[in-house]
């Protein structure tokens, strides 16, 4: 007579290292060397017959893993894996602020006293990223994120919304200049904040005969203004006429007219 026997392959149980977990996530554990695993406790587990269950645990807790190569052979010795369940920081961006296109915007996050790291996102228009106290010189409507992080990498985050208005108050052009060359007050040109630009800056004589036309021009931009000639001739001491067609930084579109004196 005869029998088959079957040797079955020596377990080599291996699981992963003890980790950290931040409050709410997920950790994935994972076991190798065997076919066929048991996890314990099954708290929190997806599953607890795979090789690489996840948990989201809400304490710290301990997990114990066997593993066989059949089920007709006693599973190996249990391996242990410690999850320790660490705080989320607490975040918060500050209320949501309208301000005058042009304006300097003060954000100010706080947040847990565990936090150990600031990052601001997107940095556009800040000073400094990576402080919970920050000025913003923005140019668009825009939603600012503040991300705090713990000594345990631990990380939450918050938002604040900074929204735009237009006042032409912000925008200043002069009523009078003199192009003399003595380096004061030579140059025509509209100055302020929170213009995105100018599509189109013309100044005409008391005639009706436009002496003077730019267009997308930049704010505070000396080098585009009105030096009082025309055609290369000095022109002469008198009213003048100007039209500004342009858009804040609101993206709204906006026309002044008013009168400039040229002074000889």
């Amino acid at each position: 007579d005869s029998t088959d026997v079957t040797v079955v392959p020596e377990v080599h149980l291996a699981v992963s290292n003890d980790t950290i977990a931040c409050y709410g996530s997920s950790v994935q554990l994972k076991a190798t060397g065997a076919l066929l695993y048991n996890w314990t406790p099954v708290t929190g587990l997806t599953r607890n017959n795979i090789p690489d269950p996840v948990t989201t645990p809400t304490e710290d807790i301990t997990y114990q893993v066997t593993g066989t190569n059949d089920a007709m052979c006693p599973a190996s010795a249990p391996l242990s894996v410690k999850i320790s369940v660490k705080p989320v920081p607490e975040v918060n961006a500050g209320k949501d602020q309208t301000v005058a296109a042009g304006d300097v915007v003060k954000l100010m996050a706080s947040g847990s006293p565990d936090i150990v790291e600031w990052k601001w996102s997107p940095d556009d228009y800040l000073d400094n990223a990576s402080s919970p106290y920050v000025t913003a010189a923005v140019r668009k409507p825009i939603t600012y994120s503040i991300t705090g992080t713990n000594q345990y990498g631990c990380r939450k985050s918050d938002v604040v919304n900074i929204d735009l208005v237009y006042n032409t108050d912000a925008l200043f052009i002069p009523n009078t200049f003199s192009p003399n060359g003595d380096g004061q007050n030579d140059i025509f040109y509209p100055r302020g904040r929170g213009v995105s630009f100018i599509k189109s800056f013309r100044i005409f004589n008391r005639w009706g005969q436009e002496v003077f036309h730019r267009e997308h021009i930049n704010i505070d931009d000396i080098g585009a203004g009105w030096n009082g000639t025309f055609k290369g001739r000095p022109q002469a001491a008198d009213v003048y006429i100007y039209f500004l067609e342009a858009y804040c930084d609101t993206n709204e579109f906006f026309q002044l007219k008013g009168n400039v004196t040229l002074l000889r």
